[in-house]
């Protein structure tokens, strides 16, 4: 199954559904490796520190992805349109079964845009998904934890 731009709302919410799990299985752990990182009368502190990073470093990657996307988007975009060599042909076949010529560029550019706007969510993913990865990969480098992994002192 590949994304379409004439994707179903279920079709496009199982894989988001499926990621929650695994964000879990991330978050909790990693926040077990800082909270056994630090000396027990420290764990208040460090588990606010660790939410308020998670929580700014979300914002951040939501702003870095929204603007990575509206510039995919763009890009791909004016692509489209630079590599279609029948343009002008689609515009007068849809004249030809009788749209104006103002709905039938319209149409077109919006085709056009729906395909710009699913390259650019098909990079988006991508590129998460090797942040992912990476992530994955980076944590085995972590310096293990000095004590027991006890969530419960910064709790």
């Amino acid at each position: 199954m590949g994304f379409t731009p004439d994707m179903t709302f279920l079709q496009m919410a199982w894989p988001m559904l499926m990621t929650g799990p695994f964000l879990m299985m991330f978050f909790i752990p990693m926040t077990g490796i800082c909270m056994a990182s630090v000396d027990r009368e420290e764990q208040a502190d460090a588990a606010g520190i660790s939410n308020f990073m998670r929580t700014l470093g979300g914002a951040f990657a939501a702003s870095l992805v929204q603007t990575g996307w509206t510039s995919a988007a763009r890009q791909n975009q004016t692509e489209l349109v630079g590599a279609m060599t029948q343009g002008q042909a689609t515009i007068d076949g849809m004249m030809a079964d009788g749209m104006s010529h103002e709905r039938a560029t319209a149409m077109l550019s919006g085709m056009v845009e729906g395909q710009s706007v699913m390259l650019a969510t098909l990079n988006m993913f991508a590129a998460i998904a090797m942040c992912f990865a990476l992530g994955a990969v980076l944590i085995w480098f972590a310096p293990k934890p000095k004590g027991p992994i006890d969530m419960s002192g910064g709790h």
